[in-house]
């Protein structure tokens, strides 16, 4: 008989999956449908995008106490996008971000060099 269920997770811990696009330079079997088309393309207000997410974390940080987060980049292939660097370094200098990514892995190993640095998982 279960009598009590307890989190390991940290509470001040928030995760967020964002599905950032469907935009992917495979078209593999095994992804489900409608996770490669292409008809949901990347974000072109980069400044938006970060005021939006800003806003989100501040008021979780007020008014949930949380302080960590956890951001987990998936959707299409998301190295494919232009503006990725810049975003997530923005969203780093004023939150406490940890960031995963779920990608093919098909960039060049020179793409991965120059910014995996920008990725925690």
């Amino acid at each position: 008989m279960i009598t009590e269920i307890k989190s390991t997770h940290n509470p001040n811990r928030l995760e967020i999956r964002w599905a950032l696009s469907n935009v992917c330079n495979f078209k593999c079997a095994y992804c489900f449908p409608g996770s490669n088309e292409g008809d949901q393309r990347f974000p072109t207000n980069l400044e938006l995008l970060v005021e939006n997410f800003n806003h989100m974390f501040d008021y979780y940080k007020k008014n949930l106490n949380k302080r960590f987060f956890d951001l987990k980049i998936l959707g299409g292939e998301p190295t494919l996008w232009k503006d990725i660097e810049k975003f997530i370094s923005k969203i780093k200098e004023n939150h406490n971000i940890y960031i995963s990514i779920i990608t093919n892995g098909s960039r060049t190993l020179r793409w991965w060099k120059k910014n995996g640095y920008l990725f925690d998982n």
